[in-house]
């Protein structure tokens, strides 16, 4: 994408495959839910990225502009998880108290942080807003580790064919809140 920049370091970890080997990107399957929610955690770096890229210069309207980008996408993605994927995991690991639990108030915090980044970047120094950034990156890539490393892999070998089904047909249902 023009302008976006990687955030070195960074990648998404689930792969249900080596196909395409290192470093190569595959085709995202568009029947395997956590290749899809795997391509939105890439999608929502990608945008942190040129936020970060974006706050590097004094001019703050478009580092204003991509902070709600992220806010945004990032409302989304956090959307489309808890009514696609986690009340299917929810039936596989144990009800609401589950380990899911974790996720969905790690999502509440990530929510609140990029919501509070939105509302105050148009005032906020472009270098603070930077610093905030590097914070929830930080807190980013700690729970999209916890979801490719653990959750995505344990509900891929637990999950029925109908259920892995269900949340694809959730996933297309479209991108509304």
């Amino acid at each position: 994408m023009p302008g976006a920049r990687r955030i070195p370091g960074i990648r998404p970890v689930y792969d249900r495959s080596s196909a395409g080997g290192p470093g190569r990107r595959r085709s995202v399957s568009p029947t395997d839910p956590f290749e899809v929610l795997t391509a939105e955690h890439a999608l929502v770096r990608d945008q942190l990225g040129r936020a970060l890229h974006a706050c590097e210069t004094p001019s703050s309207r478009s580092c204003g502009r991509s902070v709600h980008a992220l806010a945004d996408g990032l409302r989304l993605h956090v959307h489309r998880e808890e009514s696609a994927l986690f009340p299917v995991c929810e039936e596989l690991f144990g009800g609401k108290d589950s380990a899911v639990a974790v996720l969905r108030a790690d999502h509440a915090e990530l929510e609140q942080a990029a919501a509070s980044l939105a509302a105050h970047a148009d005032e906020t120094k472009p270098e603070e807003t930077r610093r905030r950034l590097q914070e929830l990156l930080r807190r980013l890539v700690d729970h999209f580790a916890r979801e490719e490393h653990v959750l995505f892999p344990l509900a891929a070998m637990r999950m029925s064919r109908a259920q892995a089904a269900f949340v694809t047909r959730r996933l297309r249902r479209g991108p509304t809140p």
